[in-house]
C-alpha cells in the first residue's frame, strides 16, 4: 500500500522512527545500520529504539515506534506540480472578495514572514490538515494523517480531494502524546523554502497549453497559512488543555462548568466565569487572547512559573517555535462544523436524540423512524 500510495522502492525510505512515548524523532538509517544503534536511546525517556524479535532465520531489529512522512518538498513537486489542473488552477481567484488573498489574515502574514510577498505569482500559501481516525469497528485503532493543500486556489477547488495530498501518516494504535516529533521534518521544510530562503528552486510546473504538455521551470516560495484539524488535534498541536478541562477553550478565559457530569462551555446566553475574574459572555473581546498573551503564558509554564490546569495551556506549540510568522489566533483553525459539534450542536443533537421513551419523549425528539433515515443519508459519509 505504501509503495503504491508513494510510489516508493522501500517502505524504509518514507519510514521516520520516533520515541515509544512521543518524546522525539530519531535519526534516519537504513535498515543495515538498525543492528550498529541497537542500544540507542531516547534522550528525555531513556525508552530503546529498537527491538528485537527472534524469528526462524535469526534475531530480527525491529524500530518500536513509526510513522511515515512523504517529505513537503517530494509531495510538492512530485503530487502537485505535475498535475496539470492543480498548475492551471493556482494564483487563480486571489483578488475574489472573500477569497484568503484579500483577508486580514493575508495581509499579517505578508508583513510578518520574512522576505514574503504574497503578489509574487511564484509565492504560496499552503494549508496542513490534522485528523484521526477510527478503521475498525471491533477495535479501537487510531489512525492519524497529515494532509496538505494549497491555498493559492479558487475557493471552489482549494478543499477538493483531488487537490488535497497525504503528507503523513502516524499509524497508531492510539494517538501521540505529543505531536511535535511528527511535525519537526515538515516545519523545517516550511523554514528552508521560505521565501526569506529562496524557495524551492527548479520545481517542475506542467501546464497544458493549446492542448499540449509543456513543462516549465519556476522558483516556488512557500508560506504555512494556516493547520486545519478537529479540536482534539488542534488542542495537542497548539499544546492547550483538551475540552473536558475547565479552561479548555484554547483562544479565551472563559471557564467550563461542570454540568450533567461533563465541563460544559456556556456563557451563550447568561454570562459566565472566566479567568479574569470577572464573568463574560462567549466571545466577548475582553477574554480573547492575542498572540502575546498565548506567548505569555506558554513561556510560564515552560519556566515552571504556573501550572499548565492555571493558565490554559502545556507550553509552546511548536509551529510558533519553528515559524516566527505564525499566530496562535491565527494558524490553528478549528473548522466551523468541528467547533460547532464542541458546543451548541453538541448539546441539540444530544437533545433530540435522546431516548424516545419516557415522561418527555414526545418533547422534541427525533422519531426512530426519522432516526433509520437519518442513518441512511450519513452511510456513505
Amino acid at each position: 500500500m505504501m509503495r503504491k500510495l508513494v510510489g516508493c522502492r522501500e517502505v524504509h525510505e518514507v519510514e521516520q522512527h520516533v520515541c515509544v512515548n512521543d518524546c522525539c524523532k530519531f535519526n534516519k538509517l537504513k535498515p543495515n545500520q538498525y543492528r550498529g544503534a541497537l542500544r540507542q536511546k531516547c534522550p528525555v525517556c531513556k525508552e530503546l529504539r529498537f527491538n528485537t524479535k527472534m524469528t526462524a532465520r535469526g534475531d530480527r531489529i525491529l524500530p518500536r515506534k513509526v510513522y511515515y512522512d512523504f517529505g513537503l518538498e517530494k509531495v510538492i513537486r512530485e503530487k502537485f506540480f505535475t498535475d496539470p489542473a492543480w498548475c492551471a488552477a493556482r494564483g487563480k481567484g486571489r483578488d475574489t472578495p472573500g477569497d484568503y488573498y484579500t483577508s486580514k489574515e493575508a495581509k499579517r502574514l505578508h508583513e510578518a514572514a520574512p522576505g514574503a510577498d504574497l503578489n509574487c505569482p511564484y509565492t504560496s500559501v499552503w494549508h496542513l490538515g490534522l485528523d484521526f481516525c477510527q478503521w475498525f469497528k471491533s477495535k479501537v485503532h487510531s489512525t492519524g494523517f497529515l494532509t496538505l493543500r494549497c491555498g493559492d486556489l479558487p475557493h471552489q477547488d482549494r478543499s477538493k480531494l483531488r487537490f488535497t495530498r497525504i503528507l503523513a501518516i502516524i499509524p497508531g494504535p492510539s494517538e501521540p502524546k505529543n505531536l511535535d516529533p511528527y511535525l519537526q521534518d515538515t516545519l523545517a521544510a516550511f523554514n528552508k523554502f521560505s521565501p526569506g530562503n529562496g524557495g524551492l528552486k527548479d520545481v517542475q510546473q506542467h501546464l497544458v497549453v493549446d492542448g499540449e504538455l509543456q513543462v516549465q521551470k519556476v522558483d516556488h516560495k512557500i508560506l504555512l497559512g494556516g493547520v486545519y484539524g478537529d479540536s482534539p488535534g488542534i488542542k495537542k498541536l497548539a499544546r492547550w488543555l483538551s475540552h473536558s478541562a475547565y479552561l479548555g477553550c484554547g483562544y479565551c478565559w472563559l471557564k467550563g462548568t461542570y454540568s450533567a457530569g461533563a465541563v460544559r462551555f456556556m456563557g451563550y446566553l447568561h454570562p459566565v466565569d472566566t479567568r479574569l475574574g470577572q464573568p463574560a459572555l462567549c466571545g466577548d473581546e475582553a477574554i480573547i487572547l492575542n498572540h502575546d498573551d498565548h506567548v505569555a503564558r506558554a513561556q510560564l509554564v515552560q519556566q515552571q512559573a504556573m501550572e499548565a490546569s492555571d493558565v490554559g495551556c502545556h507550553g509552546m506549540s511548536i509551529v510558533i517555535q519553528e515559524l516566527s510568522y505564525t499566530s496562535y489566533p491565527d494558524t490553528f483553525v478549528v473548522p466551523v462544523p468541528h467547533a460547532g459539534m464542541l458546543g451548541c450542536c453538541k448539546d441539540f443533537w444530544s437533545y433530540v436524540l435522546r431516548p424516545t421513551s419516557g415522561p418527555t419523549s414526545h418533547q422534541f425528539v427525533v422519531s426512530s423512524e426519522a432516526r433509520r433515515v437519518l442513518a441512511q443519508r450519513a452511510a456513505h459519509i
